[in-house]
């Protein structure tokens, strides 16, 4: 079925292989942060590690995903603001409602 749009990236592109790669470092340093109970290495950290995944969201037309601060436990971190929704990436969240997955 042709929609006239591009999907956003599914798990059988490369994804799930970059990633790991991409969030090493940074998960790397939160965690010597922890260790060292240093606030502001961890909070500065944190926040490069949301930009990055916030730009990978764009790249890839989930930009609806929005990681930032925690504000509470579980998932306060991300928002789904679907007004910010890319066209291509609404077009597809709708048919994925549609169909049921």
């Amino acid at each position: 079925m042709n929609t006239g749009f591009k999907k956003p990236l599914t798990i059988t592109d490369p994804l799930p292989k970059i990633i790991p790669a991409m969030m090493a470092k940074s998960l790397d340093n939160l965690e010597t942060d922890i260790q060292q109970k240093n606030r502001e290495a961890f909070i500065k950290n944190f926040g490069a590690l949301a930009d990055a995944c916030n730009n990978c969201h764009i790249a890839v037309k989930y930009d609806f995903i929005v990681i930032q601060r925690p504000s509470a436990p579980e998932y306060s971190n991300m928002t789904f603001d679907i007004k910010k929704a890319s066209d291509d990436g609404l077009k597809w969240l709708v048919l994925q409602t549609e169909r049921g997955t």
